[in-house]
């Protein structure tokens, strides 16, 4: 009973990905407005309306299979929540599995909201809010999982600082690099245009650094994340580039734009989703570096008075010598 938190953790997570993977396909299609309603479906309620009957009508086919993936995202979460109270568990647990649940809403509402108020902007967002909600997701399945209480932490003196402040900044612009997609993808906007393939070379380099500074620490636990956080990153790079090269062509080179076809279609998706994945490696590496970090013990008045013993002890005979003749 007491592990049910976490296999509804991993059930809530291994959801979440065909949930996010449709969203991805919905947006790359222009298929996010296939019902102008919500929640119900052009009249139907959640599970009656006859989905596989609309195989014919791609778009609402995929947009209702993202509700219905929403739905099943939401169940899981919400016996997450129930288990996690129902059950003895660390504090620890109950909040993050009730922030899953509170996230989960958030963002069920915020694709209701894009399609009631017919906003790309609301898209947008949405959109990049799957990356927060996916990566508590997978932080809440490190900290339920057993090995999380019994990982060994750094030795005190270790310095974590300049690896957990880079894992930061990594995070951030790996985040605003995301938002850089979002308005190119939902808003077309020029300067996004621009700046988001020159930007991601800027995340290369700071992903980079930071995976010298984890691994620098030598604790196998953190340098084997920070291996597949760098994949990640690198895998996502690689990705954005090749959509790059297929939406937009290179003249110079003699590649030629291919616009509307199954593989461009794929490549954007699968680079929406690389995003995704992306933040929640760099969101786990945040939270398994503060897991390890030192822990140093706390002053108290004992520790003081013998410190200042030992101290006393140490004082060079010669110096009291002299005190004493300066006396006398």
């Amino acid at each position: 009973m007491k592990n049910l938190p976490s296999i509804f953790a991993w059930l809530t997570l291994i959801s979440a990905l065909p949930l996010i993977s449709m969203g991805a396909v919905v947006t790359t299609v222009d298929a996010g407005m296939a019902f102008p309603d919500w929640p119900t479906s052009d009249g139907y309620s959640m599970l009656a309306y006859p989905w596989l009957q609309s195989i014919g009508e791609p778009d609402k086919f995929l947009e209702h299979g993202h509700r219905l993936a929403g739905m099943l995202t939401g169940f899981f979460a919400l016996l997450l929540c129930g288990s996690a109270f129902l059950t003895p568990q660390r504090p620890a647990v109950r909040i993050l599995a009730t922030l899953v649940l509170v996230l989960v809403i958030a963002q069920g509402l915020l694709g209701g909201m894009r399609v009631s108020q017919v906003s790309k902007v609301l898209a947008m967002i949405h959109g990049n809010f799957a990356c927060w909600v996916f990566t508590v997701m997978a932080i809440a399945v490190a900290v339920m999982s057993p090995r999380w209480a019994n990982v060994e932490r750094l030795p005190t003196g270790t310095r974590t600082r300049a690896a957990f402040s880079a894992t930061i900044v990594l995070c951030l612009v790996f985040f605003l690099q995301s938002v850089l997609g979002g308005m190119l993808r939902h808003l077309g906007a020029a300067h996004a245009w621009r700046d988001h393939p020159y930007f991601a070379f800027v995340v290369l380099g700071v992903a980079a650094i930071t995976w010298v500074l984890i691994r620098r620490l030598h604790h196998p636990w953190l340098s084997s994340w920070a291996n597949l956080m760098l994949l990640l990153v690198n895998g996502q790079f690689l990705i954005g580039l090749g959509t790059w090269l297929f939406r937009y062509g290179w003249p110079d080179a003699g590649i030629v734009a291919i616009q509307q076809t199954s593989a461009l279609s794929a490549l954007r998706s699968l680079h929406t989703l690389g995003a995704v994945l992306g933040f929640m490696g760099l969101g786990v590496m945040i939270a398994r570096l503060i897991r390890t970090a030192p822990v140093h013990a706390p002053v108290t008045e004992a520790t003081v008075e013998t410190k200042t013993r030992n101290s006393s002890l140490t004082t060079p005979l010669d110096g009291s010598s002299r005190l004493a003749g300066g006396a006398v």
